[in-house]
């Protein structure tokens, strides 16, 4: 995939839907237009990640989400990895900021958040607030296990 590709990106429940529905609006002049959803769009909310990640696995999306799941095979940054899908983690720097703060250092990283996409698949990044500005580093994930069949 290359940036000649739109990006999918879906977010999950860190951010509230109206405030991910602005965001898509506000970066809807980039060229190509991106697809920038909330993940209540297409599941239910509360819907558990095991059920709702496999089922977008072969869809292209990169996910965003405050979710670290730092222990267990079943917690989102995980099941990404097992299912190829590129991840970014919100930081907790990220995560204690306000709804708008949190649109805004998307907004202001996009440009680095679309080179994610050139990333090997399931390829996980880490957004950090640090001094005022966002930024997004690449995370060196463990080998996994085989991924489980669809």
């Amino acid at each position: 995939m290359n940036h000649t590709q739109p990006l999918k990106l879906l977010l999950d429940e860190c951010l509230g839907r109206p405030l991910v529905a602005d965001i898509n609006q506000m970066l809807s002049w980039d060229t190509p237009k991106p697809t920038i959803h909330h993940l209540t769009n297409y599941f239910v909310p509360g819907t558990l990640d095991p059920d709702w990640i496999p089922k977008i696995a072969q869809e292209g999306w990169m996910v965003m989400t405050a979710d670290r799941g730092k222990n267990g095979k079943h917690k989102l940054p995980a099941i990404c990895a097992t299912y190829q899908i590129t991840h970014i983690l919100m930081g907790p720097s990220v995560g204690q900021l306000k709804q708008y703060q949190k649109a805004n250092a998307i907004i202001s990283i996009w440009d680095k958040i679309k080179e994610c996409q050139n990333a090997p698949k399931g390829s996980r990044f880490l957004m950090s607030w640090v001094n005022g500005r966002a930024s997004l580093k690449r995370m060196i994930l463990p080998p996994t296990a085989s991924r489980p069949p669809l």
